[in-house]
């Protein structure tokens, strides 16, 4: 023993000796040690990040990664910086702090890691999608074009695993969309992709959120095609799997089975079903489908004759949706997409600069070659005119598809009218949100489902039209007009339709 401590000993005092390693050496060695110590201790953090992201334990999720990305700053470590970001970003959209969330996401994007990372960037692509449900600005067709953004990375993820776990999270969130929109022939494309992979997975180690939500929307197709025992069971088996692997965010599978119980006139179930749901949103801080659920509730309470209830939500929804505006999230949110939109530009541009600059520099070497630099000159001029005739066309183009998204939007918006769709007011205030914010400022106190009538007439349905949509005679709809006339300080003389348009 005493040998062998002596052995130690000097080995000690000969690397301390050694010329070959300097003061500097040893430095650079404890370093680079602590270096690891720290990538290690964040790597850590951003597991436990993911572990609770995966469960919608959003508020864990991020003060795993705020601490991340608090350490990764002083260890200038991109990666974590990147991924810390990212789960920063999914927890501020959840919040429903877009603006924030999508700063977020893109300093994730432009972080020297992300660019060699296909599954982070496909991620990022699918989580900036979701604020198309909530944002005027931000419409279904930008998200749906942010997650065709997503396959381009997706398709270069090497492991066949991974790359079908991620789809999964896409086509989810397509499959959203479409039942936002009520397009129920692209749903069912959709989940029939999904199931497709999760097939070919055997069910096996796919997230809980991605199942959960998959069933969830098979449950609801199969609900809206009246088929009620088999969306049942879909949406039973979607909330088996959310208790079986602790999945914290279950809102939206009890807002299904409150549809579900809804479309079969089971109101007190549908109501117990909207009260979990509010209640699990509320007990994980979400605010993300509470306005949509205090509708739900309203209209519910409405049916069971309690109109104290009812309008005690419907004053709930108001005051929500007041904060929700005076947080100034929703117009920030649209000056940080239109930045991301002019940096991705003056990249492009950059690109363009460089090519235009070898050209030129061809150019100039053509010139020494006499004639053919004519014919060339020539070529380029006439090349010049067609790309300017190409750009006018473009232009051309880019107006008519404007045009025609505008139209889409109108034609889904009277769709949702003529279907007393509960959806319509919320879309109807996407498309036009000065209408009800003039209405609200004359008003705060406005209901719901005075709103409502009041975007009926803004979209100039007559009496008898409003009657046959809301299920009630033409008589009550004029009532409802002089209500509103007297609430507004309407004249008697004065065109109540064109009054309201005037707002705007």
């Amino acid at each position: 023993m005493k040998i062998m401590l002596k052995n130690i000993l000097y080995i000690i005092i000969s690397l301390l000796a050694s010329k070959s390693l300097k003061s500097q050496e040893w430095s650079s060695f404890f370093e680079s040690s602590k270096s690891r110590v720290e990538k290690q201790k964040i790597n850590i953090l951003l597991d436990s990040a993911e572990k609770k992201y995966q469960i919608m334990d959003i508020e864990a999720s991020y003060q795993y990664a705020d601490k991340a990305l608090s350490y990764s700053k002083k260890a200038d470590y991109s990666l974590g910086r990147a991924y810390s970001h990212f789960y920063i970003g999914h927890a501020m959209i959840r919040f429903l702090r877009f603006n924030t969330g999508l700063k977020h996401l893109m300093l994730a994007e432009k972080e020297e890691y992300s660019k060699n990372d296909p599954l982070l960037m496909a991620e990022i692509s699918i989580t900036s999608s979701i604020p198309s449900d909530y944002i005027p600005s931000f419409s279904i067709n930008d998200a749906k074009k942010e997650l065709r953004k997503g396959f381009v990375f997706i398709d270069k993820i090497e492991d066949k695993k991974t790359r079908n776990l991620i789809k999964i999270k896409a086509y989810n969130n397509f499959s959203r969309m479409y039942f936002n929109e009520g397009k129920w022939d692209s749903l069912y494309y959709s989940l029939k992709k999904t199931n497709g992979i999760i097939s070919e997975q055997h069910g096996i180690d796919i997230p809980a959120q991605q199942l959960t939500e998959f069933y969830m929307y098979k449950g609801l197709l199969l609900s809206k095609k009246l088929k009620h025992d088999s969306a049942k069971y879909y949406i039973n088996r979607s909330m088996s799997i959310a208790n079986k692997f602790n999945y914290k965010d279950k809102s939206r599978i009890y807002l299904a089975l409150g549809l579900m119980a809804e479309k079969q006139k089971k109101n007190d179930s549908a109501l117990i079903y909207y009260l979990k749901s509010l209640e699990n949103m509320e007990e994980l801080g979400n605010r993300y489908n509470i306005p949509t659920i205090h509708y739900q509730i309203s209209r519910v309470y409405r049916e069971l004759k309690n109109f104290k209830k009812a309008n005690e939500y419907d004053a709930k929804t108001v005051v929500l949706q007041n904060n929700l505006q005076s947080q100034k999230e929703y117009d920030d949110f649209s000056k940080t997409v239109l930045n991301k939109f002019l940096l991705s530009q003056k990249e492009d541009e950059a690109k363009k600069d460089i090519y235009m600059c070898a050209f030129a520099a061809i150019l100039s070497l053509s010139i020494i070659l006499s004639i053919y630099y004519l014919i060339k000159k020539h070529k380029s001029a006439k090349k010049t005119i067609n790309d300017q005739e190409e750009v006018i066309a473009k232009g051309n183009e880019k107006n008519q598809l404007l045009e025609q998204k505008v139209n889409e939007s109108f034609n889904i918006i009277i769709q949702l009218a003529k279907d007393s769709d509960p959806g319509f007011l919320t879309r109807f205030g996407e498309v036009y949100p000065d209408f009800i914010n003039a209405l609200l400022k004359i008003d705060p106190k406005l209901m719901t489902s005075e709103l409502t009538f009041c975007a009926y007439l803004y979209l100039n349905f007559s009496s008898k039209e409003i009657a046959q949509y809301t299920f009630v005679t033409p008589r009550a709809v004029q009532i409802r007009k002089n209500r509103l006339r007297k609430k507004l300080n309407i004249l008697s003389d004065e065109d109540i339709y064109l009054w309201l348009k005037n707002l705007t």
